[in-house]
């Protein structure tokens, strides 16, 4: 797993993204949702994603994991 959103590769956040909408649905509010969705769509039509949208969904997959234990 990448260190940091600076590292996280196309592959990377497509994992991420599958992750949080199979295995996590009901910790994401519902603008992570669509904002995942998104970016999983335009990861499917080969977009790259900017550094600022690495660095979201790196923070949403932090917030995820912080809160899995509640």
């Amino acid at each position: 797993m990448p260190s940091g959103p600076e590292l996280m590769s196309s592959a990377d956040a497509r994992e991420f993204c599958d992750t949080l909408l199979r295995h996590f649905p009901e910790k994401l509010s519902e603008w992570e949702d669509g904002f995942t969705r998104s970016l999983l769509r335009a990861l499917d039509n080969g977009a790259i994603l900017t550094a600022k949208q690495k660095a979201k969904l790196d923070e949403v997959m932090e917030r995820v994991a912080r809160d899995y234990g509640r």
